[in-house]
């Protein structure tokens, strides 16, 4: 249930991340403008997301992430599920609205 949540928290975090970095930052928040604006973009990261995050939740998946946090003391160990989730969420709607960003260039 943890990971679903920092999933769910790693998520809102990059939209809100995108929100900050936006252009016309003098504009109040309009949730019903941005939701028209950035729905296609939320649904397909939400669904890419979601299917990776079915890939590490399920029981055969195995994540040592040992040797990429080597900077952490001895006795600190960290769940690896938890810190992927947070990251799928995160990390997986930066790659695909990232790749969106480039192929509407690329068509436009």
């Amino acid at each position: 249930m943890k990971a679903w949540f920092l999933f769910f928290i790693g998520t809102i975090a990059f939209f809100l991340y995108k929100y900050i970095k936006r252009g016309k930052k003098a504009e109040a928040f309009n949730m019903t403008f941005w939701f028209k604006d950035n729905w296609q973009e939320l649904l397909l990261t939400f669904l890419f997301d979601f299917a990776a995050m079915l890939i590490v939740m399920d029981s055969g998946t195995s994540i040592d992430l040992t040797e990429v946090i080597s900077f952490l003391p001895a006795g600190i160990v960290l769940s690896a599920t938890l810190v992927v989730a947070f990251f799928v969420g995160f990390g997986g709607g930066a790659a695909v609205y990232s790749m969106l960003k480039r192929k509407v260039k690329s068509n436009g």
